[in-house]
């Protein structure tokens, strides 16, 4: 749509990936010159860089050097790492999602239709050991199996037992970096750091993940059991904004508030944007107010005098692109019917 590509010019993922490539085209510029490093040296370095792996088998070797180091570190680990896994995203997401599919399938959620109407309107949580594996296993699984297909890799490439490779790949995944096992040749640095790339973005994404899971099942718990608790009148009386009963959205909003899902601060800024709009305080943005929105609109970019003056409107369910210069005001009426 429109809307979507006025705010993403690139894909996220080759976004990523220019600025991976960009980065690690400085690095190994700037260290193959001023440092007299290989390529493979460079690269090497620039990953363990902007990882925090920090071996310590390489470092900077002049005052010059560090300084650049230091920049390269901030804006590695800010600016660039997070990105990567973006990129990394795109070949494991997949993966990942038919994994989930098969264990939904064999571990289904028990659903609820509370209101009988044929939609189900929640989901009983499973118990805590099956819901951990049906949410984690994914990930954990495929962490496992890269690690071992990583350390078989370095065993061909250095002098190391696979029980050696192991530990030094799942070192180097928590992003500890001991440095007493390091690749020394050519093609181990270059095997080292597409094991870094990925592996340490999957892992830190397993925990984030955990947190995530975490949180979402002490969220279903507490829904499920507000729902099967007897609603208390005091905490109902509390919904009741204006003090004229309580329609849908006053209990919606009471129970996403009390059970701490969103919070007054999120929907304050919300209820001023339509009281702003609601010109004549009559609770609903009617045609009048939806009008009088569009000839704010139309002084606006009357004053202004240049740029777009093209908005998007979402009019029962269609959105409706309105130029405040171009349309006339029976077109927009018309549209609104």
């Amino acid at each position: 749509s429109a809307t979507q590509s006025r705010s993403s010019f690139l894909p996220a993922w080759l976004a990523a990936m220019l600025s991976m490539v960009t980065y690690l085209g400085v690095g190994i510029w700037f260290y193959t010159t001023q440092d007299g490093w290989s390529f493979v040296d460079a690269l090497y370095f620039s990953v363990v860089t902007m990882s925090t792996v920090g071996y310590g088998d390489l470092c900077p070797t002049s005052v010059v050097s560090q300084a650049f180091t230091l920049v390269f570190i901030v804006v590695g680990v800010i600016a660039v790492f997070p990105k990567v896994s973006t990129f990394v995203n795109v070949f494991i997401g997949p993966v990942l999602h038919w994994m989930r599919d098969v264990l939904d399938q064999v571990f289904p959620e028990l659903l609820v239709d509370i209101d009988g109407d044929g939609e189900t309107d929640y989901k009983v949580p499973l118990k805590a050991w099956m819901y951990y594996l049906k949410n984690l296993l994914p990930s954990s699984a495929i962490i496992l199996l890269l690690q071992m297909s990583f350390a078989f890799g370095f065993t061909q490439l250095e002098p190391w037992s696979f029980w050696t490779a192991m530990y030094h790949c799942f070192v180097t995944a928590t992003t500890v970096g001991y440095g007493d096992t390091t690749p020394t040749s050519t093609a181990s640095r270059l095997w080292a750091s597409l094991h870094i790339m990925t592996s340490v973005v999957l892992l830190a994404a397993l925990f984030n993940e955990l947190q995530v899971v975490q949180k979402k099942r002490r969220s279903q718990l507490q829904q499920v059991a507000e729902l099967h608790r007897k609603l208390d009148p005091k905490l109902l009386a509390a919904f009741d904004r204006n003090g004229d009963g309580i329609d849908r959205n006053e209990f919606v909003i009471g129970m996403l508030l009390h059970l701490k899902i969103v919070h007054q601060d999120d929907i304050a800024p919300f209820y001023a944007q339509f009281n702003k709009l609601d010109v004549d305080g009559s609770g609903m943005l009617t045609q009048a107010d939806i009008m009088r929105m569009v000839e704010n609109w139309r002084a606006r970019a009357s004053e202004q005098g240049h740029g777009s003056t093209a908005r998007e409107m979402n009019i029962n369910g269609q959105f409706i692109t309105v130029d405040v210069r171009a349309r006339k005001k029976k077109e927009l009426e018309k549209a609104l019917r």
